[in-house]
């Protein structure tokens, strides 16, 4: 067997607003954009390859595979895109902007978010014979996930940001290592889903002019 992962992880960040999503003069305020942090921690054994490279946005190996990449971003933005710690940690950030705008005022609440992100985890570089070694071991690795949505109201100062972790630990299926994780449900496998929920408002209730 090879020395490596298989499947896709697939990452949804999704966020509901809370905030009355009307046309009315008056509600709570609307979100003029949202930005999104997120952290992803790979393990001790496990980190991208020696020569990954951002490329328009992706991250993707020498040869210009694509090991993440962003499938939806509901309009939004890629603002910043790091490989930080010696492969070790990728940190990117969005901005979505709220579309409902006519002469640049808006005149409704952005819809809920429901951003995506992909991994093949195939192109990960794993600790020599990883494989190979006790299932105790294997399943100590992980890929941790800290993601930040912050809304920014057009009027008045916005709230901290909401918050949530997702971790994605190997385990062996079918003799290919694939991925469970500690979230919503008990495994997510080649083609199956990760959700973060994560919910978020604007300020108080004013009057949008």
């Amino acid at each position: 067997a090879e020395n490596k992962f298989s499947g896709v992880l697939t990452y949804n960040i999704t966020a509901n607003c809370l905030n009355s999503a009307n046309n009315s003069n008056y509600g709570e305020i609307w979100t003029d954009y949202v930005t999104v942090k997120d952290t992803l921690t790979f393990s001790d054994k496990i980190s991208l390859p020696d020569e990954a490279k951002i490329d328009d946005g992706k991250i993707a190996t020498a040869d210009g595979e694509v090991i993440i990449s962003f499938t939806e971003l509901q309009g939004g933005e890629v603002t910043s895109l790091r490989i930080e710690n010696n492969n070790k940690s990728i940190t990117y950030e969005l901005k979505i902007s709220n579309p409902n705008k006519d002469n640049g005022k808006l005149t409704a609440e952005m819809a809920h978010l429901a951003l995506k992100m992909e991994m093949n985890t195939n192109l990960l570089k794993l600790e020599d014979e990883f494989i190979l070694k006790d299932m105790s071991v294997v399943e100590a690795e992980s890929i941790t996930n800290y993601v930040e949505i912050q809304p920014v109201p057009i009027k008045g100062n916005p709230k901290d940001p909401t918050n949530a972790t997702v971790v994605t630990k190997p385990t062996l299926d079918s003799e290919n290592f694939e991925f469970t994780k500690t979230a919503d449900k008990d495994s997510a496998k080649a083609g199956e889903e990760i959700e973060y929920t994560i919910t978020f408002h604007s300020n108080t209730m004013v009057m949008v002019e």
